[in-house]
Order: structure tokens, then C-alpha cells, then sequence
């Protein structure tokens, strides 16, 4: 009997008692699965669930490959990519307005973006709206005050709709004579 294929052929190997009685038969070469239906000899169950792994595992990689060679890419949100003053700045007399530059346009409008300039004291010191151009946001100071370390607080909306918001410092080396914005006076808000 041979098996389908390359594989060998089945060899029936039985041994005899002196009486000539056959004790026992045993095929070699294949199991009784594929003696009973004549195949060739087929891997180990545990090759066979490590090779089935290895299929899926490839398909499932070239499924993701191709969903993601078909999606469009997400664009990046708008971020800020330099400001004047820069920040972390020493100055010694305080700027008259802060301009923030964007890599992407922003939208003008009233009530879209604002600019705070906060000092030491935690008192204001932005003076009026802020101004939109393309991706640069520009919003106007007081005269500075005291000495100490000035935070920049913004959150603009970007052309694509999402807003960004952050934070900058500068430090006043020498005191300045102005005064702080009326405690009840809202932050800059965007002008066009």
C-alpha cells in the first residue's frame, strides 16, 4: 500500500508467537487516521497550529497594510511655532504688544481667540483685542509694571476648527511705571 503524494509506503510489520498466532500488528510510516483513507502522512498537531498562526498573523498584517495605505492621513493640529517676546525672554523694558506665529492660519472673528498677559501679582496687563492675520495673532500691553515673571496665556481657533491653547513666560529684569488693567475688564478677545 502506498500513501498519495511523496510519502513512503506503509510497511505492516507483525510478529508471531512460536504458536504462529499474531500478537500484534502495527503500521509504520503514517498514522491509523491516514491508513484508514490512504493520505500521506500529514505535520504534527502543533506544527500544523503554529503554521495556521503564522497565516493568520500575515493576514491580519496585510489587512492593516491595506487599510492603512487607503485612509487619508490626519492632518496635524496648528501649533504655535514662535512668538515675540520668545519665550523664557529677559527684557528689560516690556514689549507693546505679543505676537504669536502659527505653521497654519487661524480664524478671525469676535469672541474666537484671546491673549492674556498675566504679572507677578496675577493682574492683567493685555490692552484691547486681539488682532488675527493668517496664522499670526497679535493682542496689544499696557506699560509693565513690577519685575518678575510675566505669563502669556493664549487660546486661538485654528482654520480647521480646533482650538489650541497654551502658555508662554518672559521675565521683566527692571521694574516699569505702568498699571495693571481694571480688575473686572475681560482678557483680549480676537478683533479681525
Amino acid at each position: 500500500m502506498s500513501g498519495i503524494g511523496s510519502a513512503p509506503a506503509a510497511i505492516k510489520v507483525t510478529t508471531e508467537r512460536a504458536s504462529g498466532e499474531a500478537t500484534r500488528s502495527r503500521w509504520r510510516g503514517i498514522d491509523r487516521r491516514q491508513r484508514k483513507i490512504g493520505v500521506s502522512p500529514a505535520p504534527p498537531t502543533r506544527m500544523r497550529s503554529a503554521q495556521s498562526r503564522m497565516r493568520t498573523l500575515a493576514l491580519a498584517a496585510a489587512v492593516a497594510g491595506l487599510m492603512l495605505g487607503f485612509t487619508p492621513m490626519a492632518s496635524a493640529h496648528n501649533s504655535l511655532i514662535g512668538s515675540d517676546p520668545a519665550n523664557g525672554a529677559r527684557l528689560e523694558s516690556g514689549p507693546q504688544r505679543i505676537e504669536l506665529r502659527f505653521d497654519q492660519p487661524v480664524q478671525a472673528g469676535e469672541g474666537l481667540n484671546s491673549v492674556a498677559v498675566v504679572g507677578p501679582s496675577n493682574d492683567h496687563w493685555e490692552a484691547g483685542s486681539v488682532r488675527v492675520a493668517s496664522n499670526v495673532v497679535t493682542a496689544q500691553v499696557r506699560s509693565l509694571g513690577p519685575a518678575g515673571v510675566y505669563k502669556i496665556g493664549y487660546r486661538v481657533l485654528s482654520a480647521d476648527g480646533h482650538p489650541v491653547s497654551g502658555e508662554l513666560t518672559f521675565t521683566l529684569t527692571k521694574a516699569g511705571n505702568g498699571t495693571p488693567a481694571p480688575a473686572g475688564q475681560q482678557p483680549g478677545q480676537a478683533g479681525a
